[in-house]
């Protein structure tokens, strides 16, 4: 049995410096998600799928909102749909597509 010689005090001092720094790792951790979809968006990368139960439940970013958003700074640029990378027009369509597709049905 191991016996801690410097009281029960000092242990509710951990445990309140260890929920201090979850919050603030949490607050950055929100931040990082927030500045990696804007770059991901401003470099018109593909929706990062492998983080999607972070970016969709933490962030509410969905990939149609996500694609959506990218559309709109493309036409406002006045760029074509050319411009987008192969992969990431495809994504675009297809996301787009599904989401109007289960509008219909």
């Amino acid at each position: 049995m191991c016996v801690n010689s410097y009281g029960s005090g000092t242990l509710l001092l951990a445990l309140d410096v260890v929920h201090k720094t979850v919050k603030q790792i949490l607050k950055d951790e929100r931040k990082y998600y927030e500045d990696m979809l804007k770059y991901s968006r401003e470099h018109l990368m593909l929706y990062p799928y492998h983080l999607s139960d972070v970016v969709v439940k933490g962030l509410r970013v969905t990939p149609f909102s996500y694609y959506t958003s990218m559309m709109a700074e493309i036409m406002t640029q006045e760029k074509s749909y050319d411009s987008l990378p192969n992969f990431t027009a495809a994504d675009c369509t297809l996301t787009c597509l599904s989401v109007v597709f289960m509008c219909i049905v």
